[in-house]
């Protein structure tokens, strides 16, 4: 073969490589993972290291956003609003890893990674239909929300939730609730957020069923308490942000 015609009998090989679907990655193409079935735990492992290790944590848990390895969040939210989440993101900070523009999950990946959540990380024993919506209901009031605020709340938060210090920050800074959204506001007054915990708050944020300082043992909060709380969260955010925090 001539020196000359070696250039184009690299570059016609290489166009073959790559329109034949080869697995063999050009350097800086997205290298997608390749799990779509449960597998094995360590199909549901790359899943979630590849795409949600760095917002949710290590195994679920420890990471700046909620965390995903929560029995009682996993029983509450349907199968199909967590593959919806995972699709479609929700609020500036949740992307939706079903429509990057490349290195995106599809459809049986992400069923595969909402599905290895509720199977590995799930408790089978939880009755869903004993837990409060996951959803935030259409009528709420923000202002009784402020009054129940006030008293299971304020002595971590402060009672106008400007926060405490040495305790637990502002959940009224308008720069925090530009960054989450109304589903998120509504699942830390389910769940909580007991992985962030400081010497001050051994059990970190308690969810709905407590326990609540200063509140009798067994004070829970109600579906409508729940929904009111989260209404006056909401009704904190300037404004002209909150149809995009959704």
């Amino acid at each position: 073969m001539s020196r000359r015609c070696m250039p184009s009998c690299l570059v016609l090989a290489l166009f073959c490589l790559v329109a034949s679907g080869c697995d063999w990655h050009l350097p800086g193409k997205p290298v997608r993972p390749i799990a779509e079935k449960l597998d094995s735990r360590a199909d549901f492992e790359r899943l979630y290291f590849v795409n949600c290790l760095g917002c949710h944590g290590p195994d679920g848990r420890t990471g700046p956003a909620r965390p995903l390895n929560d029995p009682l969040y996993l029983a509450s939210i349907p199968t199909a609003t967590l593959e919806a989440v995972i699709h479609s993101g929700h609020g500036p900070l949740m992307p939706g890893f079903g429509e990057a523009p490349s290195g995106g999950l599809d459809e049986p990946q992400i069923a595969a990674l909402a599905a290895g959540m509720k199977h590995f990380w799930g408790d089978p024993s939880i009755d869903s239909g004993t837990l409060p919506p996951y959803a935030q209901p259409a009528e709420a009031d923000p202002v009784a929300g402020q009054a129940v605020f006030s008293t299971v709340c304020a002595s971590c938060h402060g009672a106008d939730g400007s926060g405490l210090e040495g305790m637990a920050g502002s959940v009224v800074d308008n720069d925090y609730l530009l960054l989450v959204s109304d589903q998120a506001l509504r699942s830390t007054v389910l769940f909580g957020r007991t992985d962030l915990m400081t010497p001050k708050m051994p059990g970190g944020c308690p969810g709905y069923r407590g326990p609540f300082e200063g509140q009798p043992s067994d004070r829970v909060l109600t579906d409508r308490e729940i929904a009111d709380v989260t209404a006056w969260l909401v009704s904190n955010r300037s404004s002209y942000a909150r149809e995009g925090a959704r």
